[in-house]
């Protein structure tokens, strides 16, 4: 599975790139790199959402969820609550982070149903990242 976890939007652009974000990420995106989840998709997306609630409300930053079965790619943009976590530690950062990331591969095995082995791919990933 090739997982690509991009830089959170607005996050990135205000206070630049996180390196420990980044670095997690890439050991996220590793540890599923040569296992497969599925038959009809064999890329993931993600782009967490991290912006101001005025921003959201100004319907900027928008969560989605898209799947193209004919290209074999799913894309899932999901929200972070933006001041818990800008006013958070590292270490509370990275578990928001996580579940960002968690919570958009639940999203993809609720729409895919059988066809996207979710939880052996969030199994993979939990086991990896306490290593």
């Amino acid at each position: 599975m090739i997982l690509n976890i991009n830089s959170p939007a607005y996050y990135t652009q205000k206070f630049g790139v996180d390196s420990e974000l980044y670095a997690l990420s890439r050991k996220i995106s590793k540890s599923v790199q040569n296992k497969k989840y599925s038959d009809v998709i064999d890329t993931i997306g993600i782009v967490p959402i991290i912006a101001p609630k005025e921003l959201l409300e100004d319907g900027l930053f928008k969560e989605k969820v898209h799947v193209s079965k004919s290209y074999k790619f799913a894309d899932v943009e999901l929200q972070i609550n933006y001041d818990e976590f800008i006013n958070s530690n590292d270490e509370t950062k990275k578990k928001l982070y996580i579940t960002n990331i968690i919570d958009s591969i639940k999203v993809l095995e609720k729409r895919l149903k059988r066809d996207f082995h979710g939880e052996e791919m969030i199994n993979d990933i939990l086991r990896n990242i306490e290593q």
